[in-house]
């Protein structure tokens, strides 16, 4: 069972929480992206010969209804694909859960629950799996604050729910600042995120679909684009820092076409971002 929400993925670094700001001349409620006249369809990398394919579909409201990813390897000269397919389910216009297909199979479901329209609680579950993965979700006002980090398995001795970790989250001028990742029955941190920031468009505005895919709540919440990132972590008492730098291509419209991601020792990884302008 995988940990949603866990701040180790950077990868589709740039989505950002729905803005109701105006600005002269733009329609109330209308996002940064709508704004635009163009619509994220998705992203695309290739790696050692190797490639993958994420597109986004959407109904006529311009709500997601799917989202499928497909690898392409070569191995020996013979080329194998893979797809898992996202489906989203709606309550009017709340998403309320995600079904995960792989080889046209039900996999996963992801379950969400809301209280006055903000999100409460996701429950992740694995088709003849009785684990449960849950995510309680605590506000300061409009800002998630906390997130709770729940399972029923974690406790050996106990199918009851316990919980397994906690994050906390601080924001600045739009942008979530910094993660803090927590144990239970820790006192001190086991890993911590600090973000910095473009002033540019990020071209997912508050998509809840694209977040549970892309699994990387850090950049949902935030109003520009990730330009650094910093990730502190502690194990055994010893610690360890790692910087990853983001660089990116712009379309005349503003929109990141390109993203690249650089970090000491490693090799830089980029991919594209695709739209869809009227």
């Amino acid at each position: 069972m995988r940990k949603l929400f866990l701040p180790l993925m950077i990868s589709m670094a740039v989505m950002a929480c729905t803005d109701d700001s105006t600005d002269e001349g733009t329609p109330e409620n209308e996002s940064p992206l709508e704004a635009t006249g163009c619509q994220f369809t998705g992203t695309y990398n290739e790696f050692e010969g190797d490639s993958e394919e994420v597109v986004v579909a959407y109904d006529a409201d311009g709500k997601v209804t799917k989202i499928t990813e497909t690898f392409t390897e070569t191995t020996d000269g013979v080329e194998s694909t893979f797809s898992t397919e996202y489906r989203s389910v709606y309550s009017g216009e709340l998403l309320t859960e995600v079904q995960v297909y792989a080889g046209g199979e039900l996999t996963q479901s992801v379950k969400i629950t809301y209280e006055e329209e903000q999100v409460a609680q996701i429950n992740i579950e694995d088709v003849d799996d009785p684990d449960i993965e849950q995510f309680r979700f605590v506000y300061d006002g409009e800002e998630l604050s906390v997130v709770e980090n729940w399972d029923n398995y974690s406790d050996e001795s106990s199918d009851e729910f316990t919980r397994y970790a906690t994050y906390r989250y601080l924001y600045e001028e739009g942008n979530l600042k910094k993660i803090t990742y927590i144990l239970e029955g820790e006192s001190q941190p086991s890993e911590t995120n600090v973000y910095t920031y473009d002033d540019q468009i990020n071209p997912i505005q508050g998509n809840l679909a694209w977040l549970i895919y892309a699994d990387n709540y850090a950049a949902y919440v935030s109003a520009n684009n990730v330009v650094t990132h910093t990730e502190t972590s502690t194990s055994d008492g010893e610690t360890e820092t790692d910087l990853y730098n983001y660089s990116y291509v712009f379309s005349d419209k503003g929109l990141p076409t390109k993203v690249t991601i650089s970090s000491e020792g490693d090799s830089d990884w980029s991919y594209d971002l695709t739209y869809q302008c009227n």
